[in-house]
């Protein structure tokens, strides 16, 4: 038997694993609340009525949420909380029965919403096109921030840091 002296195994997670998974899943969440988009896709019935299909997804990958939205009339661009100089605003599509948001959440910039709200009246009143559908476009500076928070947490995991006790010699 050899009594060489082994040497010491270093983990392979030298950094921080709790953080650099908490600064992933900031990465994660900020894709699933800023990058979610909005598919309207629409028919325009014998009777001259608009049944839309309403489908919400992140990045247009992956589904979140689905609806029918049937009779769509118009569109307008709904306000809420209004305090000071900051508004936040969302694209509605208005219904015959009341009122569905065409974009999940309320954010502020009332002119890309308007101009959606417009896109989005223009074709209904557009009775050449049978069928026809409308998104919301994704902002680049969403995903690559997720990408951003995404690769630091995987630093901060396999990277020891220079506070903390995480020290190896």
């Amino acid at each position: 038997m050899d009594n060489q002296p082994s040497t010491p195994k270093r983990p392979l997670f030298r950094g921080s694993p709790i953080f650099g998974l908490v600064v992933i899943l900031i990465g994660f969440l900020i894709l699933y609340f800023f990058g979610q988009t909005s598919q309207l896709l629409c028919s325009r019935q014998v009777d001259k009525t608009v049944n839309c299909s309403l489908k919400i997804s992140v990045m247009g990958l992956i589904p979140i949420h689905s609806a029918e939205v049937p009779g769509v009339q118009s569109a307008q661009v709904g306000q809420r909380d209004c305090s000071g100089t900051n508004c936040y605003y969302r694209v509605e599509l208005v219904q015959a029965n009341g009122l569905t948001p065409f974009t999940s959440n309320y954010s502020g910039g009332r002119s890309d919403k308007q101009t959606l709200a417009d896109q989005v009246n223009r074709t209904l009143q557009d009775s050449s096109q049978q069928n026809f559908s409308i998104g919301t476009p994704l902002n680049p500076i969403i995903p690559l921030c997720a990408l951003l928070f995404a690769a630091m947490g995987v630093y901060f995991i396999f990277v020891p840091t220079r506070s903390g006790g995480h020290h190896y010699h």
